[in-house]
């Protein structure tokens, strides 16, 4: 190992720990009973250097440049003590991001929690459960770019660690089941407060409270309450416009609701005679604070002053193939292009300045029309998740959809959906 002084560490195990100090063409031996098994070094982001050994357990040098004896910490293993090293003979050393050690082990892994605390170590040992080791021998651990950790085992090959900052509850909304015998979920929006609007299919929608695990229906709901009966609410935003939350339903149009006033409004086919379809599927609102609609017959926009359109009263003269066709998902870029997921009509990009559009398929012949999801990344590239032909992603110079092929866990899959977290990461 090479370390933040240029100074070289050798670990020859039975033969002793060794330092090269590249300034001075020296070397410098270490040869006392622990040190001898020096097995692996490491140095940690305060520039620590620290040993793993054969047998003698894991050692924090103290005096890591003196050219005489050197003192150290040494933590091993204490039979009877659950927090003391797992075990003696060490092969590996890591940190991770909040700082602690990692030791790979003959009997499995150990994390340290305080370096100034002989007690502090968590130990995982193999076992059979999901997401116990599947190995006891942890012979290597990586940290990568991103901040996540691997471990490979001898015998039990190579495993991607959840760490603690990064794991995720899960909750299997339990009171929803005995309610409703499902807990199928079709939308979600956070309205504040611990409490959720959830989509719940057969049952419309409901508000869940994490906390509490309670849940009211909407047809219980005293804002709610006279409306009318539908199956499930695909869609679920906020509009910053206006601050009400829009519920796009399966049967019923939107739901338009003003939470501080507790007042809803309908928007549909009896309250608009432009709106030739209640069955909404995505809701988007652009920078101009303009809703979008996508049904299953076409897109409407309901304007910044309130007023509803069909797309076809905004683009006056174009011929547009794909009104009436079911409408998935709709994204916004920068440059304020609106791109409409379609089935069987492709991708459609509208450009909201000279009020022209382009069509797209994806797929490696280009024959591919059935778009489920889009997204627009921190990046403004676009991609495209299609219902059978997996992932595509949109190549600016040639101006068409290019298709993933490099990944076959995705490639000719059914795509539903696509995020991209705070590090730039897909999913």
């Amino acid at each position: 190992m090479e370390d933040t002084q240029g100074d070289i560490w050798i670990a020859a195990c039975e033969s002793g720990l060794y330092r090269y100090d590249a300034g001075r063409n020296k070397f410098y031996t270490y040869l006392d009973p622990v040190l001898y098994f020096s097995n692996v070094v490491y140095q940690d982001d305060k520039q620590q250097i620290w040993v793993g050994t054969w047998d003698r357990g894991l050692v924090k040098l103290k005096t890591p440049y003196t050219t005489g004896r050197m003192q150290y910490d040494r933590f091993h293993r204490v039979e009877g003590e659950e927090n003391s090293l797992f075990d003696n003979i060490v092969y590996a050393i890591e940190q991770d991001e909040s700082h602690r050690i990692w030791v790979g082990t003959r009997s499995g892994l150990s994390i340290m929690h305080d370096e100034n605390d002989f007690y502090s170590f968590e130990n995982y040992l193999p076992g059979s459960e999901i997401g116990e080791l599947p190995y006891n021998e942890v012979s290597s651990i990586q940290r990568t770019h991103d901040n996540q950790m691997w471990i490979s085992m001898f015998g039990g090959g190579v495993c991607k660690i959840q760490t603690e900052n990064k794991k995720f509850g899960i909750d299997r909304l339990e009171t929803v089941r005995g309610l409703y015998n499902t807990s199928s979920i079709r939308s979600i929006f956070y309205a504040g407060n611990d409490e959720y609007w959830m989509g719940i299919i057969g049952f419309g929608m409901i508000l869940y409270n994490d906390r509490t695990h309670t849940c009211v229906n909407y047809q219980e709901h005293p804002d709610f309450k006279e409306l009318p009966y539908t199956s499930a609410v695909d869609a679920i935003i906020r509009r910053k416009k206006t601050g009400e939350i829009c519920f796009g339903t399966y049967s019923r149009g939107i739901w338009l609701y003003d939470e501080k006033n507790h007042k809803v409004r309908s928007l549909n086919s009896l309250t608009e005679k432009k709106f030739e379809s209640d069955c909404i599927h995505t809701l988007m609102e652009d920078s101009g604070g303009n809703l979008w609609i996508g049904t299953r017959q076409g897109v409407y926009i309901l304007d910044a002053d309130d007023q509803f359109h069909k797309l076809s009263e905004w683009m006056p003269g174009a011929e547009l193939e794909f009104l009436h066709s079911r409408i998935f998902d709709i994204k916004e870029d920068a440059e304020r292009n609106i791109w409409i997921a379609t089935n069987y009509e492709g991708i459609v990009r509208i450009n909201l300045q000279d009020k022209t559009y382009k069509r797209y398929a994806v797929g490696q012949k280009r024959d591919v029309q059935n778009i489920f999801c889009l997204l627009v990344d921190s990046r403004q590239q676009i991609w495209a998740g299609s219902m059978w032909n997996g992932l595509s992603y949109y190549d600016r110079r040639q101006d068409m959809f290019v298709t993933i092929t490099s990944f076959s866990t995705i490639e000719n899959k059914g795509i539903t959906n696509i995020v991209e977290d705070s590090r730039g990461r897909y999913g």
